[in-house]
């Protein structure tokens, strides 16, 4: 009964806990390494304010041509290829910013644990952070 219980209570942490003190926590299960960044890109409405439905084929096509989203997790190289004072005054990207990146650039990969889809790709494609 209380192994019931705790499958059950660690299922819903596992489907509704997405950020952690307003970090979010990777539980996608894909870790980056040497130089890359796992991005979770912003969704494409697939239904307009008016209430039309979009064809899938313009979603699809502005879901690969995304350039924004939230930096999920990074691997420990990544942002170490130049030093604090070659990098300037403007702020490395961090786990949680909401960043810009290349149209097209990157990997896309489907998580297993929570089927969401994100994208795997290179510091160097991560062109700059949006404050909020």
């Amino acid at each position: 009964m209380f192994s019931a219980a705790v499958s059950m209570l660690s299922g819903y942490v596992a489907e509704n806990a997405v950020e952690l003190d307003s970090v979010p926590v990777n539980l996608s299960g894909i870790h980056p390494t040497e130089f890359k960044c796992l991005i979770l890109p912003n969704a494409v409405e697939e239904v307009t304010k008016g209430g039309i439905i979009r064809p899938v084929m313009n979603t699809d096509a502005e879901k690969y041509a995304t350039t924004e989203g939230v930096m999920i997790d990074m691997a420990p190289a990544a942002f170490k290829f130049i030093t604090d004072e070659e990098w300037g005054d403007g702020p490395k990207p961090r786990i949680g910013d909401r960043v810009i990146f290349g149209k097209y650039a990157g990997l896309r990969v489907t998580s297993k644990r929570d089927g969401k889809e994100y994208l795997l790709m290179a510091d160097k494609d991560i062109l700059a952070t949006i404050d909020e």
